[in-house]
């Protein structure tokens, strides 16, 4: 049996956020995520949806990241 999780929706602020806490540049989390630099800039400026696949990607690069530091 599955249940549905009722996470709430990443929106382009709260992914500009993200991006801001994790101290990286639009760049450099387009190169992470293997997109272009103006895809990144669509995302977070509401223009292009944000995807499932994105924030898997992003979700990834964020534990990444973080167990790289401990």
């Amino acid at each position: 049996m599955t249940q549905d999780l009722n996470a709430p929706e990443l929106t382009n602020d709260n992914l500009i956020l993200m991006r801001q806490l994790l101290g990286i540049t639009q760049q450099e989390l387009a190169t992470a995520l293997g997109i272009s630099r103006k895809t990144v800039t669509r995302l977070e400026n509401g223009e292009q949806k944000i995807s499932d696949k994105f924030v898997d990607k992003l979700l990834s690069y964020q534990i990444a990241k973080v167990s790289k530091s401990i």
